[in-house]
Order: C-alpha cells, then sequence, then structure tokens
C-alpha cells in the first residue's frame, strides 16, 4: 500500500513511503518533501551508502518521542520539540 505524504497520516498501521534517505541527527530519516516532516527509521543509526538515495521503505507507522523537549531555561538544550513520525520494523529498497 502507497501512503501519500501527508502530516496527517493515522498511525499504527503498515505502510509504504517512497522519498530520500537522509541522516539526521537523531538517526536515519526518509524525507518526502519540503513541506513533509521527516520519518525516522526505527532502530537505524544512519544509511550509510544509501544516504541521499531515493528509497521506498515499509513498516509499522507511529508516532512517538525519541528525544527529550528541549528546554529554552538559562542555558539552551537539544532536542526535538513534541512527536515525530517513526517507522518500526522497516524494510526497504532503493529505486
Amino acid at each position: 500500500m502507497s501512503e501519500p505524504a501527508s502530516e496527517s497520516m493515522s498511525t499504527e498501521r503498515v505502510v509504504s513511503l517512497r522519498g530520500t534517505a537522509r541522516n539526521a541527527h537523531a538517526g536515519a530519516v526518509l524525507v518526502r518533501g519540503e513541506q513533509e516532516p521527516p520519518v525516522y527509521i526505527a532502530g537505524l543509526a544512519e544509511w550509510g551508502e544509501l544516504a541521499d538515495r531515493e528509497v521506498e521503505v515499509v513498516g509499522v507507522l507511529s508516532e512517538d518521542r525519541i528525544t527529550p523537549e528541549p528546554s529554552t531555561g538559562p542555558l539552551p538544550s537539544h532536542g526535538v520539540p513534541g512527536t515525530i513520525h517513526l517507522l518500526l520494523d522497516a524494510s526497504w529498497r532503493t529505486l
């Protein structure tokens, strides 16, 4: 099943997504377009030689937190605000 790139995707179901494999500070992501949030690939720290290539990823779409909320106290801290889209039990292929 192929899902449109949409921030309002419902979660906890198997999806097939296409996009560009990219490496982010918090792990490997699938970038689906300029206006769409990245989808993190659970358990994958980086794409290695697949980075910057077009891929199709199949997995269980979930929404979760991967880092603590960043704070805005006297010293700034790093983190990812809110929840992120996460693919669990993912498998992929190049396009």
